[in-house]
């Protein structure tokens, strides 16, 4: 009798047990219950196609006819829940670490995530100021918490360029139009873009000092009459050449490197220069 009265008393305590963990987890919030958002570039893998950027360059400088802004958009991602309806989410910018002023250099229009999706979209306004015309400006924006999205966290991508935040992205944009002929020309800027990477200042000064080159190599040939810019570089970029410039400029890349202590040469926006092919 007391055997069974053992076993009873201890399948209750059990069957107590699991009663009390089954309102345990009903009570748990998961990860999920608490939607977040972050930029999607987060996402991506590294790559030369710019899919994992954290910036973006804008150059207003080429547009034709002139505009006085333009708007960019941003994608965004959720990580939580789908919603029946839009949700607006809340986008600041970081001011101590921006040279652009909100109001007047760049406004944020908007910033939501639509009813049944995962993707969100940022909307940004550059305008063509004075500032702009005369300088390259930096506006850097976070993704902020507000009621209907946390940001109470860190999201990073780690790469051979360092950390990349998903909660920042970075704006760079001016109207100088420093690109040389060739580099923005809706042709020939694809060629270059892909053997020398993007374009930069800093980098076409490697290039000209590394392969004894000039500016004006860049621009386009009048007398070629080709605003594409096609027949100017099938005429000066050459297979052969082409891949000698590259192994040139990634030589002297190389030994910038190794004359300043392992550092390598950054650009104007603070990334580090390199061609867009490994050709030693």
């Amino acid at each position: 009798m007391k055997k069974n009265s053992l076993k009873w008393w201890v399948c209750a305590f059990l069957l107590q047990g699991i009663g009390w963990a089954s309102c345990a987890d009903e009570d748990l919030i998961t990860y999920e219950d608490v939607p977040r958002i972050y930029f999607k570039y987060a996402d991506a893998v590294p790559s030369s196609l710019g899919d994992s950027d954290d910036q973006i360059i804008i150059n207003m400088g080429y547009d034709n006819p002139v505009k006085n802004d333009t708007i960019i958009r941003i994608p965004l991602k959720l990580m939580g829940k789908i919603s029946e309806k839009d949700r607006v989410a809340k986008v600041v910018l970081i001011p101590e670490e921006s040279t652009a002023t909100e109001g007047e250099d760049i406004e944020i229009l908007s910033a939501y995530l639509p009813a049944g999706s995962v993707y969100g979209i940022v909307e940004v306004k550059l305008n063509r100021t004075k500032a702009v015309d005369k300088e390259m400006l930096l506006a850097r924006i976070r993704l902020a918490s507000n009621e209907n999205f946390h940001t109470d966290y860190s999201k990073v991508l780690d790469d051979k360029h360092g950390v990349k935040n998903g909660l920042i992205y970075s704006i760079y944009f001016t109207a100088l139009a420093d690109k040389p002929g060739l580099w923005a020309a809706s042709y020939s800027s694809m060629p270059l873009n892909g053997m020398f990477g993007p374009y930069s200042k800093v980098k076409l000064d490697a290039i000209c000092e590394a392969c004894g080159l000039t500016r004006e190599f860049f621009e386009l040939d009048p007398d070629d009459n080709d605003p594409t810019g096609e027949k100017t570089f099938d005429k000066r970029f050459p297979t052969e050449m082409t891949y000698g410039l590259i192994a040139l400029t990634n030589r002297y890349l190389a030994q910038y490197k190794k004359d300043h202590d392992g550092k390598a040469l950054l650009d104007e926006f603070g990334s580090e220069v390199k061609m867009g092919m490994n050709i030693q």
